[in-house]
């Protein structure tokens, strides 16, 4: 995108925020057109098949609606909150709702919202040191054709975001492949085609890789941060660490053999900075269940190991929906690893293919994923076909299907019962 005064961006990665209606507290503060409860979910849930953003208090559209301070990044659309997926272009919709506001009015005029934001564009669709007529004093109106001559004939593009160079990056550019990071923050994500028979799935996000495909997926606020956490707490140095990952190795091993899930066993909802997919309930919080005088820090450790996994499960659940299309592959889907907390845990790599009960693969010619992916889309190279080079593939046992089944249903079970203290 760019604005009427914007500067063009060399190819940078971008984190992205999303949007949707609500306030400081995360309360929703419009009835999106009144009709009772069904009739405003029934309209939520047309918001977020168009926008593919759900209603969540980082998104860019709630701090508009509730005048937060400070500049709003417009650059990246299909983040905010406002952008249609589907037709490229702001949604009337959501700027109408807007304009309602008076704050709204108050910083944008008669004109509106619309009058201010930014012209759509594609990432590459960038001329910014071209000029196509000179003054009849020999300038240019384009100020850097003087300032840079250096970089007259050079391709600019604007930024991309972080999850789309990753997927690219990472060989994840097709319907076989599914990119699974776990770093601070964990995420599933798969790039399509899009097609216009394509409905999201509820407690997934979309947005545009580019004009002809899209990223779909599902974020976790806590991945590797959540074992900090437990490190921190309960005072683990690397040594101590290590040896609790190892006596979780072993007891998983037995665990998933025997097919069982104690009911004694601590579990945990993953959720110490909130949720976000599937949910996407900001005021959602941890939970730990089943802690006794004999709870170990192993048991700690291992229910948050096992809760972040669960959590990616019922992402992954959701993408396999979207792959439900006549041009499904009839090669093996696959988890396609990375992130430093999953690049280092060997124990977490199993436990995320057995319980997904897909084979998960770490590239080992993928390092840097993101940075990669930002040069394949500025040199405008898909790379469909690229070959993995196989560091590591580990295979599901499909002897724990019925203890993550049940492992699952446990944590679901966990959920339902503490959501209404959220």
């Amino acid at each position: 995108m760019r604005g009427r005064d914007s500067e063009a961006c060399p190819p940078v990665d971008d984190g992205g925020d999303d949007a949707s209606g609500l306030d400081r507290d995360d309360d929703v503060l419009h009835e999106f057109g009144g009709g009772g409860p069904c009739g405003r979910a029934n309209r939520l849930a047309k918001l977020h098949r168009r926008t593919g953003t759900n209603l969540h208090g980082s998104y860019a559209m709630p701090q508009l609606m509730a005048h937060y301070k400070g500049e709003s990044n417009y650059h990246e659309a299909s983040w905010t909150g406002l952008f249609n997926f589907s037709s490229c272009s702001w949604d009337s919709e959501v700027l109408e709702m807007l304009d309602s506001c008076d704050c709204i009015k108050a910083c944008c005029g008669d004109a509106g919202i619309a009058g201010v934001l930014p012209e759509l564009v594609d990432f590459d669709e960038v001329e910014w040191v071209k000029v196509s007529k000179m003054k009849s004093d020999g300038t240019t109106p384009n100020k850097y054709w003087s300032m840079w001559p250096e970089l007259r004939s050079s391709t600019m593009h604007l930024g991309v975001g972080d999850g789309a160079a990753a997927n690219l990056g990472s060989k994840c550019n097709g319907m076989d492949r599914i990119a699974v990071t776990i770093g601070t923050s964990a995420a599933a994500r798969i790039c399509i085609p899009y097609s216009s028979t394509f409905i999201l799935p509820f407690g997934l996000w979309c947005y545009r890789v580019d004009r002809n495909r899209i990223l779909i997926g599902g974020a976790l606020t806590d991945g590797g941060s959540a074992i900090a956490w437990a490190r921190s707490l309960l005072n683990l140095d690397d040594n101590a660490f290590n040896d609790c990952l190892q006596r979780i190795s072993n007891d998983y091993e037995s665990k998933r053999s025997s097919n069982t899930v104690d009911t004694r066993q601590v579990s945990m909802i993953p959720f110490l900075g909130g949720e976000r997919s599937t949910g996407f309930r900001t005021g959602a919080r941890a939970c730990v269940s089943n802690l006794t005088r004999d709870t170990t820090a192993a048991d700690l450790v291992f229910a948050i190991l096992e809760g972040v996994v669960l959590r990616l499960h019922a992402v992954l659940d959701s993408i396999r929906h979207v792959r439900t299309t006549p041009t499904t592959p009839t090669s093996p889907v696959v988890l396609v690893a990375s992130g430093a907390a999953l690049e280092k845990n060997g124990l977490w790599r199993q436990m995320l293919a057995d319980c997904t009960g897909m084979a998960l693969i770490m590239d080992a010619d993928s390092q840097e994923s993101t940075s990669r992916g930002v040069a394949l889309l500025a040199a405008s190279r898909s790379h469909e076909d690229e070959q993995l080079v196989v560091g590591q593939r580990l295979a599901p046992n499909e002897l724990a299907r019925e203890y993550w089944d049940n492992s699952f249903s446990r944590q679901e079970e966990l959920i339902g019962a503490v959501s209404c203290t959220w």
